[in-house]
């Protein structure tokens, strides 16, 4: 667990600034945010700062989509376990990536920020006591 002043640390990805302001907004009170705008940049971040507890991340951006994103964080042995929480527009099944990979829930866009906070909450009480 990666806490500063006491606070478990999120990595927030998604292009839609917007969706970032309010997220971080929610987030912010109760988490350490980090916000990227798309995977190369959630890449770089990860490269430079403290691992977070959780990710939470769109799929369709720029540069490296949540796919791509969360392909490299399934097969890396640094991040592979951050449980992640995907919101996307995305209608259908959920891809064998994604199962392959430790996501924990997923949020089809619009999504109350009240329900991600909830989920977070959850997802990260959940992941301190498997540890």
């Amino acid at each position: 667990m990666t806490l500063l002043n006491n606070k478990h640390r999120i990595l927030l990805v998604d292009d839609d600034e917007s969706i970032c302001y309010v997220l971080q907004s929610f987030l912010g009170k109760h988490f350490q945010v980090d916000v990227a705008h798309d995977g190369l940049h959630a890449m770089h971040i990860l490269s430079e700062k403290k691992l977070p507890d959780l990710i939470i991340s769109d799929i369709v951006m720029p540069n490296m989509n949540g796919v791509g994103f969360i392909e490299m964080l399934s097969k890396s042995g640094i991040y592979r376990d951050i449980p992640v929480i995907i919101l996307s527009g995305y209608e259908g099944e959920i891809p064998d990536t994604w199962q392959n990979a430790n996501v924990a829930k997923h949020f089809k866009k619009p999504f109350d920020p009240q329900d991600v906070l909830k989920a977070s909450k959850e997802v990260l009480n959940n992941a301190c006591t498997t540890k």
